[in-house]
């Protein structure tokens, strides 16, 4: 054999390792896909679980829309216990049970804005 034939043999016995270890990593990644891909099943239970989850999924306008009621169902309330206590302190003017300094300064504790005061002289 001569010295041509030797290298053209030693570079194909490179190539086939090559090959076979190209083979080796395909196995392996045949192999791990195999063992870690979803199924189709695992896939329509995971479709209708997502179907589940959009069905009873809260909207933003739902949200909003409940959200605004519950602000004006607080307001109401607090403005009811807002006009109690300004009767009483209405009262306890009346009797005169607080100095005027004191009722002055009570009333100006406003929990909503209070309407402007017009002076009868301008």
């Amino acid at each position: 054999m001569s010295t041509t034939t030797d290298e053209a043999i030693t570079e194909l016995g490179k190539e086939m390792k090559e090959i076979k270890t190209m083979q080796q990593d395909t196995l392996e990644i045949i192999h791990f896909i195999k063992d870690n891909a979803a199924t189709k099943k695992e896939l329509e239970e995971l479709r209708s679980d997502v179907n589940t989850i959009k069905s009873q999924m809260v909207t933003k306008s739902y949200l909003d829309e409940k959200l605004a009621n519950i602000k004006g169902d607080n307001v109401s309330l607090i403005r009811k216990e807002d006009d109690k206590v300004n009767a009483v302190v209405e009262e306890l003017d009346t009797q005169k049970i607080l100095p005027r300094a004191s009722i002055t300064a009570i009333k100006n504790h406003h929990v909503f804005p209070a309407p402007p005061i017009i002076s009868a002289t301008l």
